[in-house]
């Protein structure tokens, strides 16, 4: 269950966000924010009404307040004046605010019966009824700059997204062909038969950890042109060669010990324990998985960027509200600049 502090927060960033976005809106024309992009309610303005007519309608609802609700397909229409929107928005996000500091945790314990835009008599959990309202915004945000994106961003787009299912299919065919090259070479048979006199351990390890290292050198040019040279030539990065391949080397070593170690106890497994071995298989695979996910945030993911606190903001307090929901310290929420490797983010959070 959500509490009083929840919403206090996803109130003060719903201000924010929306002012981020009639800033940007500001920078567009009259008539680019009117144009129809075929979108749920039709232009930018639209959506942008039709988010606001739901605002309404819900504090309406929260505070009691009697009104006559507006049919949801005249909604992207209520607003049509980019100014008198602004004035409305504004006023809004005040209201949502002052709402959310009225309310206490035992609020959210209730459920609301209201009459919905088609007429209908629902009765839902106030808690599932405040998160859509915020939600309801993340959607509209989305939909508003997927619009202004303009057909060239978006036939660019939808390239990249087509691209990358054949890339998808040449990196299988290209992992396919390199297996096949390493076996028809006997590289590792000739590593096993140097290796005669070890431990049947050792010898599983060596020779996994090298087939590992070794198809990933093999694969490198793929590697280079469909996770650095394409992810360039779309934008989706601005990471230089240089650290890409550098951090590329660290996750092969780390992958060749790691990979080496797993695929040897899988071969132990298969040599020692005959017909029951996939189920020792299945339980080291659980075990590996999950340690991976203890020590990866610890010592792993750090080698590749710095870990630092999140800065005090309301995205900290929202944040810091959801931990206290899952039971986690506020003092283990970190942050990392994500552009780094991609130009998709600029902070991930751990």
């Amino acid at each position: 269950m959500i509490s009083a502090k929840y919403a206090q927060a996803f109130a003060r960033y719903n201000r924010w966000q929306n002012a981020s976005l009639m800033a940007a809106a500001d920078q567009l024309t009259e008539a680019q924010r009117q144009h129809d992009a075929g979108a749920f309610f039709g232009s930018i303005l639209g959506t942008l009404s039709h988010v606001l007519w739901g605002d309404s309608a819900w504090m309406n609802r929260l505070t009691q307040t009697p009104f006559t609700p507006t049919p949801i397909d005249e909604s992207g229409r209520l607003w049509s004046d980019w100014s008198a929107y602004k004035q409305a928005r504004v006023a809004m996000d005040e209201r949502i605010i002052d709402w959310s500091q009225s309310v206490n945790d035992s609020f959210f314990k209730n459920d609301l019966t209201y009459i919905t835009a088609k007429g209908i008599q629902v009765t839902k959990p106030l808690d599932l009824i405040v998160m859509h309202i915020f939600n309801h915004q993340t959607h509209a945000a989305t939909d508003n700059y997927i619009n202004a994106l303009g057909p060239e961003a978006l036939a660019r787009a939808a390239a990249y997204t087509s691209g990358s299912h054949w890339t998808l299919l040449w990196g299988f065919l290209i992992s396919t062909a390199v297996a096949w090259l390493v076996i028809k070479l006997q590289v590792l048979d000739k590593l096993e038969d140097k290796l005669k006199h070890k431990s049947l351990w050792l010898r599983s390890f060596a020779i996994s950890g090298a087939y590992l290292f070794l198809s990933s050198l093999l694969t490198l040019p793929w590697t280079l042109y469909a996770d650095w040279w394409r992810e360039m030539s779309y934008g989706k990065t601005s990471q230089p060669l240089s650290d890409f391949l550098s951090q590329g080397s660290v996750s092969l070593l780390i992958s060749t010990l790691l990979g080496g170690l797993f695929l040897s106890g899988v071969y132990f497994f298969i040599r020692r324990l005959g017909r029951y071995w996939w189920a020792w298989s299945g339980g080291l695979t659980a075990v590996t998985v999950s340690t991976l996910m203890l020590i990866g945030p610890l010592w792993i993911e750090p080698l590749f960027n710095k870990y630092t606190p999140l800065p005090p903001g309301e995205v900290r307090e929202a944040l810091e509200e959801l931990a206290k929901q899952a039971k986690i310290q506020p003092d283990r929420i970190f942050v990392y600049n994500g552009s780094r490797q991609s130009n998709s983010q600029s902070r991930h959070r751990s």
